[in-house]
């Protein structure tokens, strides 16, 4: 979420003075005791327009395809606004579970013991392709296929594939909260010369909470995991559940062991997960965590954490990952051409929040741009042996003609 390789979400100081284990640590037990009080302020529950959220979410699409563009011109081809680095994209199958708890059985999860086909992609957050030894955010997004439905769609976009049968469920590593707290503040993070002077370089009344941010920002940016399975992932978000709303978060509970790794390998996350792959299944559980009215656990500020302790992640769902081969250059190139959207949803799972609202806008604006400037076929598979129905756009601006 920057416009150059300087722009992580830790200071090249913070990585290097002292180990970095030690320092995630230290800061971790730090944000534990400023999440107790930030318990402890009031802040709205439910959801909450912004003053001129258009024009935010307008000015964050802007600079989101300034950086495309800014990238591009370094280091071709042009690549997604977020999570450009791929540590591989994987075939699954996503298996509600026979016993999931009945207030969660809405939407996706209506039908226990149904099995959908799924496309997951494992990513590094940076918007330039990087080391995987540097700190990182870590990402997995999945696409679930045969979702019957109408899906959502929002202002100033093509609609979403409104037709289209597919549910993206968006994940980060780390910490369970987000790193900034409304969608003007996340534009003011674009905008910002470094996550440095974002967080630091506040006046006195902000630079509390903005020390609670930083903190956040760098429990989700850790050290990288020996393979993108050996690690816990949350949605940061809240979605609709039906009448009510939750979070999830996925780990993996089955299968090979992480392998040992070489620091000195840049892709050594894509290799871990192809041996592991390479020596059996893997799976991973799907849970939810409810939210219950009454528990400070607001819809708006998503660096105020839900805690477990009023509401536990039930299981609902087991992703199984069969042995393949994640390197072939059909599954790559197929790979980079997905689009992964939280509005690609159905309703009763639409997601949550005026960052939620301008995540789908500022997504699908870098989407369009990405595949008309790249000249790749796009729109949503329907199963595993489909390719992208979309031929190239003929305009990298939502709602032109596409080709």
């Amino acid at each position: 979420m920057s416009d150059d390789t300087n722009k992580s979400l830790t200071t090249t100081k913070l990585q290097t003075s002292l180990p970095r284990v030690h320092v995630r640590a230290a800061l971790g037990g730090c944000l534990k005791g400023v999440n107790f009080f930030a318990h402890r302020m009031s802040c709205p529950q439910g959801e909450v327009v912004e003053p001129h959220v258009e024009q935010t979410i307008a000015d964050s699409v802007k600079l989101t395809r300034d950086h495309q563009h800014a990238r591009w011109d370094q280091d071709p081809p042009f690549r997604r606004g977020f999570h450009a680095k791929s540590n591989g994209v994987v075939k699954a199958t996503f298996k509600i579970n026979d016993d999931i708890d009945e207030d969660l059985r809405v939407g996706v999860f209506a039908q226990p013991g149904h099995e959908y086909q799924a496309w997951i992609r494992f990513s590094n957050g940076n918007q330039f392709p990087q080391n995987d030894e540097a700190m990182d955010t870590r990402g997995m997004a999945i696409k679930l296929m045969g979702v019957p439905g109408a899906k959502l769609g929002l202002p100033h976009t093509d609609g979403f594939e409104a037709e289209a049968q597919t549910q993206d469920f968006i994940m980060m590593a780390g910490y369970s909260c987000f790193f900034v707290a409304s969608a003007a503040e996340y534009v003011k993070f674009q905008e910002a010369p470094s996550s440095g002077s974002y967080y630091l370089n506040q006046a006195k009344p902000d630079r509390a909470h903005r020390m609670r941010e930083f903190l956040i920002a760098f429990q989700n940016s850790g050290i990288a995991p020996a393979t993108p399975t050996d690690c816990r992932y949350f949605s940061l978000a809240p979605y609709k559940l039906g009448e009510g709303a939750m979070k999830y978060s996925v780990w993996q509970t089955g299968g090979p062991k992480p392998p040992p790794f070489d620091k000195a390998d840049p892709n050594f996350l894509r290799k871990g997960l192809a041996q592991q792959l390479s020596e059996g299944a893997l799976t991973m559980t799907f849970a939810i965590q409810k939210r219950v009215e009454g528990s400070n656990m607001p819809l708006e500020d998503w660096t105020i954490e839900w805690r477990e302790s009023d509401s536990p992640y039930r299981a609902a769902a087991t992703i199984t990952i069969e042995p393949q081969d994640i390197d072939a250059e059909e599954r790559r190139v197929f790979g980079d051409s997905l689009s992964y959207n939280p509005w690609h949803s159905l309703p009763e799972h639409r997601p949550l929040g005026q960052i939620g609202k301008l995540r789908g806008v500022v997504y699908q604006n870098s989407r369009q741009l990405r595949h008309f400037e790249n000249e790749e076929r796009w729109g949503e598979p329907t199963d595993f042996e489909s390719g992208l129905p979309k031929p190239p756009p003929t305009s990298p601006e939502i709602g032109d003609a596409d080709g």
